[in-house]
């Protein structure tokens, strides 16, 4: 008897289990493609190009980080 008790405990402690996980799967992921919408900025390949690629990328990570600042924002207000 005890078995059996024991048996159907393990049972649902399993589902509870199993269900938490398979909610937890069903949000989506953010990575870095469903942030990033636009491309980085080309690497130089000239030394006088340094300079506008600087520039670029600074440009390019505060956008970056706005939207990172956006979508954190959202997630958190929800």
């Amino acid at each position: 008897m005890r078995m059996v008790v024991m048996l159907i405990a393990l049972l649902i402690i399993g589902l509870l289990i199993y269900k938490q996980i398979d909610s937890d799967s069903s949000q989506p992921i953010e990575t870095e493609s469903t942030l990033s919408d636009s491309a980085p900025p080309e690497i130089p390949t000239k030394p006088d190009e340094i300079k506008k690629f600087d520039s670029q990328m600074n440009e390019y990570m505060k956008k970056e980080a706005e939207k990172r600042d956006k979508a954190i924002e959202n997630a958190t207000s929800q």
